[in-house]
């Protein structure tokens, strides 16, 4: 199966997003898919300064993901969109549907949730659009991984989705396990199908044995 993967940063930059997806690959490399790393290709640590403020930062970011998605040969069989930077599972969901591709995401945040909480958006206007693109986002999305329970709660209450929980794990901790499994299977552009079969329990949910942590 070719899988064409979407985040921010991917090796070499230090983001643990950015490792996870590399950990994530991998695997699946190991099992006999074929996989591709889609990024903006900046560095994570002193990125900030260098390129000025964050909004232009986050759609410079979402531009050259969307476009490299777009122009992604040979034509993947799935897509699996992380969360950064901001509405990348909205260009995601454009890209797939444009495609015909199968869309997967991998929620690591709640936007424009997370800003709305903080109070860096305000909850109407602008914030409404964006959770009217997220919503129909989510719901393009064959399969959609939540970190945890409370996210996935929150998913199903604020947008009607129904999620699997996957918690990532500490890279530094990592051994694998001969009977452990992380695979995708059922993906086809015909049925619009894609599940994540997992081991049993947390511990090796995705074919790992590893300590849980939080990714930001």
């Amino acid at each position: 199966m070719k899988l064409l993967l979407l985040n921010q940063y991917a090796p070499p930059a230090q983001a643990p997003t950015s490792r996870l997806v590399d950990e994530l690959r991998a695997f699946l490399v190991h099992q006999r898919h074929t996989v591709r790393i889609v990024s903006e290709r900046a560095e994570y640590r002193g990125h900030h300064a260098r390129t000025g403020s964050r909004l232009l930062r986050e759609l410079k970011a979402l531009a050259v993901i969307t476009w490299g998605a777009l122009l992604s040969k040979p034509r993947p069989d799935v897509i699996l969109a992380l969360s950064s930077p901001p509405c990348l599972v909205v260009a995601a969901a454009l890209v797939a549907s444009t495609r015909r591709i199968v869309l997967a995401h991998w929620a690591m945040d709640l936007y424009p949730d997370l800003a709305i909480a903080l109070g860096e958006l305000p909850p109407t206007g602008a914030s409404g659009i964006f959770r009217t693109l997220m919503r129909w986002a989510y719901h393009r999305c064959a399969i959609i991984v939540a970190l945890d329970d409370d996210m996935a709660a929150h998913l199903n209450k604020v947008y009607g989705v129904e999620t699997k929980i996957i918690s990532p794990w500490a890279a530094a901790d990592l051994t694998r396990t001969s009977g452990a499994r992380f695979f995708l299977h059922n993906a086809s552009s015909k049925t619009g199908r894609c599940q994540f079969n997992c081991s049993s329990r947390v511990a090796v949910q995705c074919g790992w044995t590893r300590s849980v942590s939080r990714a930001n």
